[in-house]
């Protein structure tokens, strides 16, 4: 026998009637190179029923008595060890050869198939380290490259605290004292979930208490990323301690994070999402005027755990992203996605990570045409009637640069340029005239009989700015002149001034 296909050593069967024999699909070289699980819970009642023939079998089978029924499945488990030895010299039989190569391939493909089920960073990117001084009960935040410490134990005692206060504060209120004491302990209830989810080592973990809410607990004596371990109320066997509360923790993968992009959900409304719609994609079309919402969950009920959210090339609308905890850098009412953009996202303790995606900075160019305007010892703003022909494929963010007023405004939270140029005329030369992208406090372009300048009829100044902007944030470009006469913003000869906004790129 020779393995020369892939294989992930693994049989999967679903009795719902007792059934007693399960062959294992594919070869092993010893009784004990086989384990099973039934429901998700490593089987011991079992033995091995196997032929062997140049020391492989390929016929083994798994024999549970009495029969069982649900989920099993009889997988391959060998520890990597030799099963033959080659001689120093003289003739090598192939037989020996091939059990020799065959031991070493199943022994890979086992491995490859434990890896596929582990967290692992993007393909081309570091993953992250374990950052030191964790202690029993600490949380896990981002910190650049590293996992470090986050919230201990002692905010769930400051919370408990506060409860306790608000309780007693409500007593001259019964009925408003018995919702404050419920939300006090869901409060608390939910600080408790978080708090115990990092533990130093097994030996911690197994003399804590752990809350029922906590799905799964990591040990961070491991290197170089914590183990996972997963509850169970009945001894799973294999690689599992027992906490003092009686919970049984198995080490186990986290939940697969593999994302099908030629298969995409399909969207086109408000949608909030829950457990079912992780680790896939969705896709919103939205029509033009229109704002969708998409509300993602808690991180901290699904950490590790990914969604990729994108809008097509072909919408005109916005996506805008929710939480009650902070996606990357952005937190509700910040964030809107429009044609064409996508963003990958994970979940972590505390937020939502943005690790991949694609963002479509923002690049306005608008004019303001009309009549020219008389700037006379005085500030003039330009801040309607303002118009763009960009959007649409190559620049979708422009048009949501401008509302329906004419006004410039920031379409999401980030960092921004802003460039202002605009023609001044007059018939006899101002003192000095300068120009700003929004402020008058913020100088940005100067002219004046004292600068070297002369005394032409007419100067282009031109200014910029560079800063960060909250959403929503209106800009009033302006023109300040003092003395001179007929002194004005010259759209009919100088052209209509210019104003272009630029977004820095945010994922």
């Amino acid at each position: 026998m020779s393995i020369t296909s892939p294989d992930d050593r693994l049989s999967i069967y679903n009795p719902v009637v007792a059934t007693t024999d399960f062959a294992a699909q594919f070869p092993i070289f010893d009784n004990a190179d086989l384990g099973v699980q039934v429901d998700g819970v490593d089987g011991v009642d079992f033995t091995v029923s196997a032929t062997y023939t140049d020391g492989v079998s390929n016929d083994a089978t798994v024999v549970f008595s009495p029969g069982i029924t649900g989920e099993v499945v009889v997988y391959g488990k060998r520890d990597p060890r030799r099963s033959n030895t080659i001689p120093v010299s003289g003739p090598i039989p192939a037989r020996d050869l091939n059990l020799a190569f065959d031991t070493l391939e199943i022994e890979m493909q086992e491995r490859k198939r434990e890896m596929d089920g582990a967290i692992r960073a993007p393909v081309g990117e570091t993953g992250y380290s374990l950052g030191s001084g964790l202690a029993n009960g600490d949380t896990l935040m981002i910190q650049g490259k590293q996992l470090v410490k986050g919230a201990n134990a002692a905010d769930i005692t400051n919370a408990q605290a506060s409860a306790t206060a608000a309780a007693g504060s409500a007593t001259a209120a019964a009925t408003s004292a018995s919702a404050a004491a419920g939300s006090a302990t869901a409060a608390a209830t939910s600080a408790a979930a978080t708090a115990w989810r990092v533990f130093a080592d097994v030996a911690t973990a197994t003399a804590a208490t752990i809350p029922s809410t906590a799905t799964y607990i990591a040990i961070a004596s491991y290197s170089p990323v914590p183990r996972f371990y997963k509850r169970f109320v009945a001894d799973p066997g294999g690689d599992r301690f027992q906490s003092a509360d009686g919970a049984w923790w198995q080490g186990l993968p986290l939940p697969g994070t593999s994302l099908d992009f030629a298969n995409p959900v399909a969207r086109a409304g408000n949608v909030t999402f829950v457990t079912g719609d992780l680790d896939q994609v969705h896709l919103w079309t939205i029509g033009a005027g229109t704002t969708y919402t998409g509300t993602l969950m808690d991180p901290d009920t699904c950490i590790g755990r990914i969604l990729h959210v994108a809008v097509s090339p072909a919408s005109r609308g916005l996506l805008a992203l929710a939480c009650v905890d902070p996606i990357g850098l952005f937190v509700t009412g910040d964030l809107v996605l429009w044609a064409g953009e996508s963003m990958t996202l994970i979940a972590r303790a505390g937020r939502w990570e943005i690790i991949g995606g694609r963002c479509i900075p923002c690049a306005l160019m608008a004019t303001c045409p009309g009549l020219n305007v008389t700037v006379a010892s005085a500030t003039v703003s330009l801040t309607t009637q303002w118009v763009t022909s960009q959007g649409g494929d190559i620049n979708p963010g422009a048009e949501w640069a401008i509302n329906g007023s004419g006004q410039i405004i920031v379409p999401r939270k980030g960092f921004y340029q802003s460039f202002f140029d605009v023609g001044i005329s007059w018939a006899v030369v101002p003192t000095y005239a300068y120009a700003s992208c929004d402020s008058v406090a913020g100088l940005q372009s100067f002219w004046g009989t004292g600068t070297g300048h002369g005394s032409g009829a007419n100067a282009i100044m031109h200014a910029s700015d560079a800063a960060p902007y909250t959403k929503g944030k209106l800009f009033a470009p302006k023109v300040t002149a003092q003395a001179g006469n007929s002194v004005g913003i010259d759209r009919q000869t100088l052209g209509a001034p210019l104003f272009k906004l630029i977004e820095t790129p945010q994922w």
